[in-house]
């Protein structure tokens, strides 16, 4: 049943060659406290030589007992790695939130509105969840967010084969909703004419915050 699905959900297309999706070195199961970003499941697109561009890549929620209702946004992360640029390292390269009805959630990547740019080198990404700011109703439940499918093509648009044993399920993590730590709010200020961009961090009371890139 896997290997059918996998053929389904990957092999549109037999233009392009070797593009390869692997899922190893998985995050560390550990808490999901309240307002945190909680990274959940890595995984690796490996090309050779091609330009290539990740379009979409589809998440599922499972897990025993717990809920979508815990996280108010997915993220999908560029990681350090050959195939992205050291400014797009930890940079969020697209968003979504999860359909209540599939369990699922599509993070789109467009290259041209703020996304990752096309690479032809191996490249990292980590799949990450914002948690809602009060988990006491979901407090104790164990929460794994799945790579169900993904979306690569050359760059023409044209959906490329890929080869590897999805889905790729990454770490368990519990929701705890008595863990407090810090956060922040940042906001721009908008100059019309100025050539120049401006933008404020304000922290919370709970801990000192770092800003490291």
């Amino acid at each position: 049943m896997l290997a059918g699905f996998v053929c389904m959900g990957l092999s549109q297309s037999d233009s392009g060659a070797g593009v390869i999706v692997t899922g190893a070195n998985q995050p560390k199961a550990t808490l999901a406290p309240q307002r945190a970003i909680v990274e959940f499941t890595n995984f690796t697109v490996r090309t050779i030589g091609q330009e290539v561009i990740l379009s979409e890549v589809v998440v599922e929620w499972t897990g025993a007992g717990g809920s979508i209702s815990a996280i108010d946004e997915v993220l999908l992360i560029a990681k350090e790695s050959l195939g992205v640029n050291y400014q797009d390292e930890d940079r969020v390269v697209a968003t979504g939130v999860f359909d209540s009805s599939s369990g699922e959630v599509k993070l789109k990547n467009s290259p041209t509105d703020g996304g990752l740019s096309s690479f032809n080198k191996a490249a990292k990404f980590t799949v990450a969840a914002v948690m809602k700011g009060d988990l006491d109703f979901y407090a104790g439940q164990v929460i794994y967010l799945t790579v169900k499918k993904l979306k690569i093509t050359d760059l023409n648009g044209k959906r490329l084969k890929v080869k590897g044993k999805l889905p790729f399920t990454g770490a368990g993590h519990t929701v705890n909703s008595s863990l407090e730590i810090g956060y922040v709010w940042v906001n721009n200020e908008d100059t019309l004419g100025s050539p120049s961009a401006k933008f404020n961090i304000i922290t919370g009371w709970k801990e000192p915050v770092l800003l490291e890139k």
